[in-house]
């Protein structure tokens, strides 16, 4: 059973026990007192409502009120549409492709390719990024230091960012970032 449906019948269940109390209470206190039974009625309402706001939150924390809590491994073609690339690069391999956000997204791509396949690929995004060995994060041999789309892609990416490392194999160890604001 789905979260949603089980909230649902929670809610369900606590209106049908709110309406009995509500009956019940009602009943009792018109044989005690006058106007009582309007006092138990409300407190049971408010039990109950307090009672569903606790669960709502409690399943809202479980599960992330923005959607999932870390990132979500998805399709590496999505990551190319994001930043308006035609494709993958050619001969990618060892890509694993994630994506976290919810209004946000941050699309990362680690992989590997050829340093020629690299520079294909990135020449086909807007403003034609040039791979460069100038403004690298310490340790990585080839980058592109961060690209703005401006205007955005229009896959929705702002930004993107490529970090690589040459291996003794001659491929480029790279992680490929992309994300919007």
């Amino acid at each position: 059973m789905s979260t949603s449906a089980a909230l649902m019948i929670g809610v369900a269940v606590s209106a049908l026990v709110a309406l009995a109390t509500i009956v019940v209470g009602g009943l009792r206190a018109h044989r005690l007192q006058r106007g009582v039974g309007w006092y138990v009625a409300s407190g049971a309402v408010l039990a109950v409502t307090f009672a569903i706001t606790v669960a709502v939150v409690a399943s809202g924390l479980r599960q992330g009120f923005l959607g999932a809590s870390g990132p979500q491994e998805v399709a590496c073609e999505q990551v190319a549409t994001f930043v308006d690339a035609p494709g993958l690069p050619s001969g990618l391999s060892e890509a694993h492709c994630t994506r976290t956000g919810f209004q946000d997204s941050h699309d990362v791509m680690p992989g590997t390719v050829t340093p020629a396949d690299a520079s294909l690929w990135l020449a086909q995004l807007p403003g034609n990024p040039i791979l460069t060995s100038q403004g690298c994060t310490a340790g990585e041999t080839t980058c592109i230091p961060q690209v703005r789309f401006d205007p955005r892609a229009k896959g929705g990416a702002d930004f993107a960012d490529f970090q690589a490392h040459l291996r003794s194999d001659g491929r480029l160890e790279f992680t490929f970032t992309a994300l919007n604001t």
